[in-house]
């Protein structure tokens, strides 16, 4: 018969093979200086996937499902009146014995969804259906996993990366530990940093390289700026820097992203020179014109890159629609051998990207010029290049392109989500901002609109004068849920500091012991665990966090956090929505009472 040993080392070869799947280091798409476990779902757009079987199907797999855990009682099952999703595992509590048997409820969503994934797997050369649902269900398992993986401290064995929070024995990382624990004994609450710390994962032979640029909440000195500074300041960092905006691109110039552009590289580069010819007068070479090309927004094989060390991070912070992703910066430290200047003799060869097929000819018996990766020295034909102080970094046609373009920063800053406010309001201050970064009349306005737009928040101030001035958790909790239900213009993270601060007060107080004695082992029966599946499933929540929050009120007696609830949430809601976390907290209630009342 199977136990949870077996079966969790077959987890966790599935779960190894995905990671070096998706890390491929010698491949040519997938190769990552970082990732935590929020990576896949922004990334790889994972999520849970619904399906449905036909009765047929059903049957099969059931059949399937008697046997997989060699005899006994124990079998994997799909209820054949209900849609896919309905798995179960009857008597599963003879997979566990001994001490696997504490936490196995957290563990019953991805077991039973590798157990599908498994059973389709094995048998999908024989089914042509099984072998379409197996892509699916494989998704379905690895999104299950890393939910679970959320909730523990678990570190995750891949031969290409490692925890970053060992490194945080470094000078910097002491020192940021040392500052959340001072802020935690004032009651400021930064758990999401220290849950975000504990999730990454950094490409090991990189290690060195790699740089993180965090925020806390309560810290009273801004040192966020000063800090990227410092590093992009080091000696071995470089003097050329590049900002942007996702941490998870790539370097890549904008003709390479897609395979179309390539095929018509030479038709893309005549067909503007034609339509406006008017715009390239003052173009004295190929490369001057590829210059004027990007500036228009044209794909091309350059790609920008800056002196100005703040440029570099108002690119990495300013992009609105990425706001809630960490930003990067690249520094670059170039040989001089590998830095043209623009008069250089062999610019005149980018001709022959537009002419003749690459390949035929060498240069001097070295490797091809097209062929490799060049720093060239800007040329200010326009305000916006003098402002941000730009430079280009040349993307040729070699098929190591993508390795060498890796390999090129001398360091990879990863600034976190949350700090992008902060730095692009210290920027301000120091004259950096969308104003005199892109300097035409359009880009100015909107740096103003945008600047009196975000001062004029009276609901918010209010709030922030009623916050300060009460110390009672009531006053609190009534002023954030009316700026909640009645939202102004706000932005995620003044909401997420809302947040933050209610949960902190509440969090001040916890309780002494349960206010229930009851024995969760014996709670969580068979039959409660399906109608606690079955209200997921009808409110569209994640079933393990659901049973973690079902925990937490059987234990404190205290109605659950609207954080939690929220987090439980497949669906996330905007902002003007969120007064329906409210209805759904009464529904769990009321609902775990009488899953109380029919235990006792």
């Amino acid at each position: 018969m199977v136990f949870y040993v077996q079966l969790k080392q077959k987890i966790e070869k599935a779960f190894d093979d995905y990671l070096t799947e998706i890390f491929k280091v010698d491949g040519q798409k997938s190769l990552y200086f970082y990732w935590n476990l929020d990576f896949f779902e922004n990334e790889y757009n994972l999520n849970f996937k619904f399906f449905s079987l036909s009765q047929i199907e059903r049957e099969q797999i059931n059949d399937l499902g008697r046997d997989y855990f060699g005899d006994g009682d124990l079998v994997f099952e799909v209820n054949t009146n209900t849609q896919r999703y309905n798995l179960h595992i009857k008597n599963i509590n003879q997979l566990f014995t001994g001490e696997e048997k504490s936490g196995q409820v957290v563990k019953y969503d991805f077991i039973r969804e590798f157990v599908f994934w498994d059973i389709l797997r094995k048998n999908s050369d024989n089914n042509k259906n099984f072998l379409r649902l197996e892509k699916k269900q494989r998704g379905n398992f690895i999104y299950t996993y890393i939910e679970y993986l959320k909730t523990q401290n678990v570190s995750l064995l891949n031969p290409f990366f490692i925890d970053y929070f060992p490194l945080v024995k470094t000078e910097s990382g002491k020192k940021l530990i040392g500052k959340i624990k001072e802020l935690e004994k004032k009651g400021y609450d930064n758990n999401r940093l220290i849950k975000k710390i504990n999730e990454l994962y950094i490409l090991k032979k990189e290690a060195k390289k790699i740089h993180f640029v965090f925020s806390t909440v309560g810290g009273e000195e801004k040192e966020e700026l000063r800090q990227l500074l410092d590093l992009m300041g080091r000696k071995e960092a470089g003097k050329f820097y590049r900002g942007q905006a996702c941490a998870s691109w790539k370097l890549n110039a904008s003709i390479t992203r897609e395979p179309k552009y390539l095929d018509h590289e030479a038709e893309m580069y005549y067909e503007i020179l034609s339509i406006k010819p008017d715009a390239f007068l003052n173009d004295r070479s190929v490369y001057e014109r590829l210059i004027t090309m990007q500036h228009f927004g044209m794909p091309t094989r350059l790609l920008d890159i800056t002196r100005n060390p703040l440029v570099a991070i108002f690119f990495a912070c300013n992009n609105q629609q990425e706001m809630e992703k960490d930003g990067v910066v690249f520094t670059f430290s170039p040989h001089k051998n590998e830095f043209l200047n623009f008069e250089d003799d062999r610019l005149n060869r980018l001709s022959e990207l537009y002419s003749n097929p690459i390949g035929n000819s060498k240069s001097n018996g070295t490797e091809d010029f097209l062929e490799k990766v060049w720093f060239i020295k800007g040329v200010a034909k326009n305000a916006r290049i003098s402002n941000q102080s730009g430079d280009f970094i040349f993307v040729g046609k070699g098929g190591d392109i993508s390795r060498k373009l890796h390999d090129l920063p001398s360091f990879y800053i990863v600034i976190d989500a949350p700090t992008k406010k902060v730095l692009l309001e210290q920027l301000d201050s120091l004259n950096i901002h969308g104003g005199s970064v892109y300097p035409d009349l359009g880009h100015i306005s909107n740096y103003i609109g945008q600047k009196y737009k975000r001062n004029s928040e009276p609901l918010i101030d209010l709030v922030d004068q009623e916050v300060e001035s009460s110390n009672s958790n009531k006053s609190l909790e009534d002023y954030f849920q009316e700026l909640l239900k009645n939202p102004p213009e706000i932005s995620e993270e003044k909401r997420r500091q809302y947040e933050e601060q209610f949960n902190n007060i509440i969090r001040k107080n916890p309780p002494q012991k349960p206010t229930n004695n009851i024995n969760m082992d014996e709670f969580w029966s068979e039959g409660v665990l399906n109608q606690v599946d079955k209200f997921a499933n009808d409110e569209n929540l994640n079933a393990s966090l659901l049973k973690s929050i079902i925990e937490d009120y059987l234990f404190t007696g205290k109605v659950p956090l609207r954080d939690n609830v929220d987090r439980a949430m497949h669906q996330k809601l905007r902002l003007k929505e969120r007064y329906k976390i409210d209805e759904l907290i009464n529904k769990i209630v009321h609902f775990v009472d009488e899953l109380k009342k029919n235990f006792l």
